[in-house]
């Protein structure tokens, strides 16, 4: 058994492939044996950018290791978070930009979507990333026959349920923003 903060980069691998090739598959199109391998890849597939964002995970690894117990988790939850953040850029890419009429993805568009979606990931800490506001929900007014106390009790349970989604939220948010400057980057450096 493979203690979990050990997690070898071709299991990486395999994770990231389905998450592309489901992702692709809930959008009807294939993946070609090379779309595949660029899509699976850990890391930046730009060697200069790849450089540059391993040097300060690096450090940040380090320190965050020697000061915490808790730092041998950091390389399996900074995985978890790229391959979901690939998955749902990946999804955005196949809704919102994507215009080839093929029914797959090849290595040259993989190509691109990775170039993407690397950038996006790159800006997500950016202190320049404009990132919206969360829309706030608009509150339904209900014949609500609660007695107070139910009420506070409710509210409590509603709050404390909600605290584990705003990180989450929050990365979203940061992702998505990210994407929609890196596809405005794409789009201007093509024409």
């Amino acid at each position: 058994m493979i203690p979990l903060p050990f997690i070898p980069s071709r299991l990486v691998a395999r994770v990231r492939g389905v998450t592309a090739f489901d992702v692709a598959r809930q959008h009807g199109l294939g993946l070609t044996k090379g779309a595949r391998k660029v899509l699976s890849r850990p890391g930046s597939t730009a060697p200069k950018r790849s450089g540059c964002v391993r040097l300060p995970w690096w450090a940040l690894k380090r320190l965050v290791r020697r000061a915490t117990p808790a730092g041998v988790l950091l390389d399996p939850c900074m995985e978890a978070v790229e391959v979901f953040s690939m998955g749902h850029l990946l999804d955005r890419y196949f809704t919102e930009v994507r215009s080839i009429g093929s029914p797959s993805v090849d290595v040259e568009e993989a190509v691109v979507i990775r170039s993407i979606i690397d950038r996006a990931l790159q800006m997500t800490f950016t202190a320049d990333l404009v990132v919206p506001d969360e829309p706030c929900a608009q509150e339904v007014l209900v014949d609500d026959q609660r007695d107070r106390a139910t009420r506070m009790i409710d509210q409590a349970l509603l709050s404390t349920a909600k605290v584990p989604s705003l990180p989450l939220k929050y990365l979203l948010r940061r992702i998505d923003a990210s994407f929609d400057r890196a596809v405005v980057d794409w789009k201007e450096s093509c024409s």
